[in-house]
């Protein structure tokens, strides 16, 4: 679930007995128990099911450290070696910064991917840092604000051609509660500080030739999104979101992969704070504090190549660069934000190559902001790649 790995937070603690610390989590992480796994046969139909329950522990600048427990009914119907493992999740993780969130994850792929439903049902309360609007607010001011709220987000995808999908989304995410724990001056308020309801339709097309989605070593994902938010969907915003997300994975040995990502996200109308596009967190934008810079528009380049030791190990070193904006006429590499860093990767699931991740990384950027109140190098752990 995103919540509990790229959300919410307060300042971090760094001490000298981290590392130590996200080890510990990570060994926890490691362990999982295998409680069912059946084989039933109908006719010509079968299905196949495995149930995993595991302790779950995390780590980000937003949350620092985070416990909780997990599992997933992974379900096979009419076996192929094109469909990945449909997935039925639950999780439930609370920090040290007292947040926590109970979600459930779900995703549906029919024999040969013709048919695919994804999405989520969460419910939040975290605490974030706010440092405003605008793509060069370097001056690392700071407010901290307490969120309760619930998310509903769900995704169809058709098969039209091979590795080709059009399809349709729902986004709904209710804001319940916002409170400022510092006083709001004139200029620090901005649309939906009093919270509110997010909701509206999107249409969606996609390319995705992927050898595998958790852990990629060659092909292409493409997603384009239009999606609009208004009265007429129950929307308290009226506002209009548009996505580009490509990704390339190139082996350029046996065991070492290039894999790229340029993300953009625009935004217009009366967009909510927290709905703009954002730079930071353990996915897009590792170094920097999620929010840390926020505006309508965002253009967002990673890189990361992977070093494979073996079947279970392997090590990353990746980059990121990006530009904000609040036009699109207005992007100037004058506002550009750049990260550099390293990572470490276990494969504890063979079959899926799922991969639990220790990031560290630092961002390139200009003031002393970076090192208060933000302070420079970043920790990340969690599961699965950032893209």
């Amino acid at each position: 679930m995103r919540h509990f790995c790229a959300q919410g937070g307060m300042k971090s603690l760094y001490s000298g007995n981290k590392i130590y610390r996200i080890l510990i989590l990570g060994l926890m992480c490691a362990w999982s128990c295998t409680s069912g796994i059946s084989q039933v046969n109908n006719g010509g139909d079968s299905l196949s099911m495995k149930a995993l329950v595991y302790p779950l522990g995390y780590y980000s600048p937003e949350t620092r450290l985070g416990l909780g427990l997990a599992g997933a009914i992974n379900f096979r119907l009419n076996q192929d070696s094109v469909t990945p493992s449909s997935q039925i999740g639950f999780g439930f993780g609370y920090t040290q910064n007292d947040q926590y969130a109970i979600g459930i994850p779900f995703a549906y792929y029919s024999r040969h991917r013709r048919h695919s439903i994804s999405g989520e049902l969460s419910f939040n309360r975290f605490n974030y840092l706010y440092y405003g609007v605008g793509r060069d607010n370097e001056k690392g001011k700071q407010l901290t604000y307490d969120l309760q709220y619930d998310l509903f987000r769900i995704n169809y995808l058709w098969q039209i051609k091979s590795h080709v999908f059009i399809g349709a989304r729902w986004w709904y995410e209710n804001d319940q509660s916002i409170d400022f724990r510092e006083k709001l001056v004139v200029g620090d308020r901005v649309s939906g500080m009093n919270g509110g309801i997010s909701s509206g339709p999107g249409l969606v097309f996609n390319f995705d030739n992927r050898d595998n989605i958790y852990f990629s070593r060659k092909g292409w994902y493409i997603e384009l999104v239009a999606q609009d938010q208004s009265s007429i969907w129950g929307s308290d915003f009226m506002f209009n979101r548009y996505r580009f997300d490509l990704r390339q994975f190139t082996p350029i040995q046996r065991n070492l992969i290039l894999a790229s990502q340029l993300f953009g996200d625009f935004t217009t109308g009366d967009v909510p704070f927290g709905q703009l596009a954002m730079l930071g967190s353990g996915r897009r934008g590792r170094g920097y504090y999620m929010g840390r810079y926020r505006d309508h528009h965002i253009l967002l380049y990673q890189g990361e190549c992977r070093w494979l030791l073996n079947q279970k190990w392997g090590f990353t070193a990746h980059w990121m660069y990006a530009l904000l904006s609040d036009r699109i006429s207005d992007f100037s590499l004058r506002y550009d934000h750049a990260a550099m860093g390293f990572g470490m990767r276990y494969v504890f699931d063979d079959a899926s190559g799922s991969t639990i991740r220790l990031d560290m990384a630092l961002p390139i950027d200009r003031g002393v902001f970076i090192h208060e109140p933000d302070n420079a190098l970043k920790f990340y752990f969690s599961v699965n790649e950032a893209f």
